[in-house]
């Protein structure tokens, strides 16, 4: 036994159910990786690891906390240089929980030099805002439609992002529509000649999905994408929108506010695109399940069905196994009845003979007129004892009877069935437009409930 504890505060009391370790790192896990989707983190390297998976272990530090760290390594390769403790950098990723230990951890998707400057600064600034004002939240964001025939392609009509997005779409789907709104994705005029297409997009509403894309650049090629009015444009639209800017470790405001971030336009055409054999297969494979989840639930409602009726017949049998035994027990009373006659007529005869032999003739007439009385004593006892049984015989039979479901039936009553053939005993079994089967004296009849009404 533990010792007693002093009784917990008011706050902790309520109704909060205790949670297993697992339960409670789940939801920590939840908050968190939701919370802080992306993090870019300041910070001194130290106890740097490279174990033979190739895989970069660290911890992230300044003078007051630290944070465990890992890159993986396939994204080592977009390193300037190795990582090397004491030196100051700014890790890019997501927060991720480690479960095994009760740790949380950032997965590093990109390291840069600590002393980016003034954009950097001013990118960080703006995120946090953002962030604050909820235009990063997952509920706010727009879903895409399943399978997406239009789409408005914002980027420079002569970069290389054009070419990749259209090459990999029209592969997947020769039918796609594309109309590229075309804008400068670079230099002061940038952001208000996108924000002019986005509009535009909007106001004409003919595509499904808006795709913003342009290749990789660095943090200066890349700024316009980090203008607070775009971000802001982003937001505000009525279709989807997805941000294909840079390459796979390059991170925009845009990707942030975007409905939807694809690291490369060849991604995003992969992603929002459906292929037309994937689709086919994808059709077959859903055919087949239908099918064959048919076939179960028609196997299934048969044997229901059967083991209703087997059900549904042992009543009858019930009440034929009673009948029998009724006659059975009748014969019995009967032949009981006739020995027990037999064997007083035979007594009877026996005094008779035996007042015969004594001689007295006044005895004997005695004798005689007495058992004249208890002879048909007895023969009157013996029929009102058969008459009681055979009433008992026929209150037993028909109370049989009247306890068979078919008896039931018969006098105009019926049985009614759920869908999944369950008797309804109350409404509350059943709502409108459920099927039911309703059970008769000479059938069943299929329906569906049209209304319920309670007494």
């Amino acid at each position: 036994m533990f010792p007693s504890s002093p009784p917990l505060p008011a706050p902790l009391l309520g109704n909060r159910q205790t949670q297993t370790v697992s339960e409670l790192t789940s939801s920590i896990t939840v908050l968190l990786e939701n919370e802080f989707p992306f993090v870019a983190v300041s910070g001194e390297i130290s106890n740097v690891r490279r174990p033979y998976s190739g895989h970069t272990y660290f911890t992230l530090k300044d003078s007051e906390a630290q944070i465990r760290c890992v890159l993986f390594k396939s994204q080592q390769r977009y390193l300037a240089q190795p990582l090397c403790d004491g030196a100051r950098v700014i890790c890019r990723g997501r927060i991720s929980v480690y479960r095994q230990r009760g740790e949380y951890q950032i997965i590093v998707d990109h390291v840069s030099d600590g002393g980016l400057g003034d954009l950097q600064r001013r990118f960080d600034m703006l995120k946090e805002k953002l962030l604050a004002e909820g235009l990063f939240a997952s509920e706010a964001k727009k879903k895409l439609p399943a399978f997406v025939g239009k789409v408005c392609l914002i980027t420079s009509p002569s970069g290389a992002a054009v070419h990749d997005f259209l090459s990999t779409a029209l592969e997947r789907f020769a039918g796609l529509q594309v109309e590229i709104l075309p804008a400068a994705v670079q230099g002061a005029s940038a952001a208000r000649e996108i924000i002019r297409q986005i509009e535009h997009a909007n106001k004409r509403a003919w595509a499904e999905v808006i795709v913003l894309t342009r290749g990789g650049g660095s943090l200066e090629d890349l700024a316009v994408f980090n203008d607070e009015e775009l971000a802001r444009a982003i937001y505000a639209s009525q279709l989807p929108v997805v941000s294909a800017v840079g390459h796979e470790v390059d991170f925009t405001i845009a990707d942030f506010v975007a409905d939807q971030r694809s690291p490369t336009p060849t991604a995003a055409a992969q992603e929002i695109v459906f292929d037309k054999d994937e689709v086919v297969a994808r059709l077959k494979r859903l055919q087949e399940q239908m099918v064959q989840g048919l076939q179960n639930t028609l196997r299934q409602k048969e044997h229901r069905l059967a083991m209703a009726r087997r059900h549904l017949a042992d009543p009858r049998r019930l009440v034929d196994h009673y009948r029998l035994k009724v006659d059975h027990v009748s014969l019995h009373l009967v032949h009981c009845f006739a020995r027990k006659l037999e064997w007083a007529t035979h007594r009877l005869d026996g005094v008779r003979h035996a007042f015969t032999a004594q001689g007295p003739e006044r005895k004997i007439a005695g004798s005689l007129r007495r058992c004249e009385v208890l002879e048909h004593r007895l023969e009157q006892a013996m029929k009102n004892r058969l008459q009681g049984k055979g009433e008992e015989v026929a209150r037993n039979s028909a109370r049989l009877n009247a306890l068979s479901p078919l008896a039931v039936l018969g006098r105009g009553y019926a049985l009614a069935f759920t869908g999944e053939g369950k008797v309804i005993r109350g409404i509350d079994q059943v709502k409108r437009d459920d099927p039911i089967s309703i059970r008769v004296a000479d059938g069943t009849i299929a329906g569906m409930v049209k209304k319920t009404t309670r007494k």
